[in-house]
Parts: structure tokens; C-alpha cells; sequence
């Protein structure tokens, strides 16, 4: 199952039979979330998924340029598929476009900052000046639940800090966590094509 993660303003070019469409908006969750809504939707229901060929999130504005059989076919020799990476954001690492998300209110770049002091795990991805972005992934059942269960466990603890906005762990998952949590889960990481939505911006 492949679940297409967007906005209720926003179209779909990219729906087909096998994927499902999930507008982050409708989640409780979305408020701090954002687009991983999806990865967690998925995550609660992994007991009737876990049958599932393949488990995986793509965005509205972009998809997998594979078929479902090229994803299979992949993922018996791969532990994820990904989208080509994005970067880098100018003269600082990683945590610099977070500064761009200043409209929240919060101060991205220092709350980046003392989260990845809080999870030393992660300072590798943080001083690496590209990621794969959009939260997009592919993966077999097991390894799928073992990526976001990881991720997850730190989510948990991000969302105790006090002042919270919107979208502040969702601009961090896409730029930080999720990267750093594929590459501590995945020895082999297959990097997909991807067609882009001429509405994308």
C-alpha cells in the first residue's frame, strides 16, 4: 500500500487504484505532525497491513516514477526505495532551511539545534548538507515498521517541548529524522526516479 499524503486545498495527479489518498488536515495529529500523519496512520494500523506486498508514503505533488512490479522486484534486493536528494540550503548545514519556516513563529534553526543535541544520533544527518525530503520512502512490511518505529520513539519525545507550533516536527522529520532514521535501518537504499506535478511551485 502506498498512501498519497497532501493538503484538502491542494489536487491529486498522481492517484492510482493501489494507493490511497490521505489529506493530513483530517488527522488530529496534523497540528504537529504535518505530512507524517501518514507514516503514522499506517504505523497504527500495521497489524492489517503487515500482509501488504510493500509499505510506503508519497506526496501530492510527486510520486514514484515505478510500477508495482519494479517496486518488488527492487525491494528484494534493497531495504528502501527514496527520491533523490535535495541540498544543499547554503553556507550552514542541514538545519538552515528550517530557518525558512520562520512564519510559525519559533526560532527552527536553535529548536533543530537542541534536538539533535538531545538525540546525538542524529547530529551526522543534521551536519550533511542534503536529504531525501517529503517524508517519501518504500519498504517491505517489517523493515517499514522498524524505520517509524524508531522514529516515532523520538517524535514522541520532540513533542514535550513546550511551544510547539505547527508543522515544526514535520519540517524537522523531512529535513533530519527521517534521513538519519533510513540510514541507520537501511545498508541498501535504492534512489527512484520521480515525476513532479508541474503544480508543485
Amino acid at each position: 500500500m502506498i498512501i498519497v499524503v497532501g493538503s484538502v486545498k491542494s489536487t491529486f495527479p498522481y492517484m492510482a487504484p493501489n494507493k490511497q489518498l490521505y489529506y493530513h488536515e483530517t488527522d488530529p495529529n496534523n497540528y504537529y505532525y504535518g505530512e507524517m500523519c501518514g507514516h503514522k496512520w499506517m504505523l497504527d494500523r500495521f497489524i492489517d497491513l503487515k500482509r501488504e506486498p510493500y509499505l510506503g508514503l508519497e506526496h501530492y505533488r510527486r510520486a514514484f516514477d515505478l510500477t508495482d512490479a519494479q517496486i518488488k522486484d527492487i525491494l528484494e534486493e534493497f531495504d528502501v526505495i527514496v527520491k533523490e536528494e535535495h541540498g544543499p540550503y547554503g553556507n550552514e548545514t542541514n538545519l538552515s532551511v528550517l530557518a525558512g519556516c520562520s512564519r510559525h513563529h519559533i526560532n527552527y534553526v536553535e529548536l533543530a539545534k537542541k534536538w539533535v543535541e538531545q538525540f546525538p544520533e542524529l547530529k551526522e544527518q543534521a551536519d550533511y548538507n542534503k536529504h531525501w525530503g517529503c517524508n517519501m520512502l518504500i519498504a517491505k512490511p517489517e523493515k517499514y515498521k522498524e524505520i517509524m518505529d524508531d522514529e516515532f520513539r523520538i517524535i514522541n519525545e520532540l513533542l514535550k517541548t513546550p511551544g510547539l507550533t505547527q508543522s515544526s516536527i514535520g519540517y524537522f522529520c523531512e529535513t533530519i529524522l527521517t534521513p538519519a532514521m533510513i540510514r541507520k535501518h537501511c545498508k541498501k537504499i535504492y534512489v527512484a526516479p520521480v515525476n513532479v506535478s508541474s503544480r508543485s511551485g
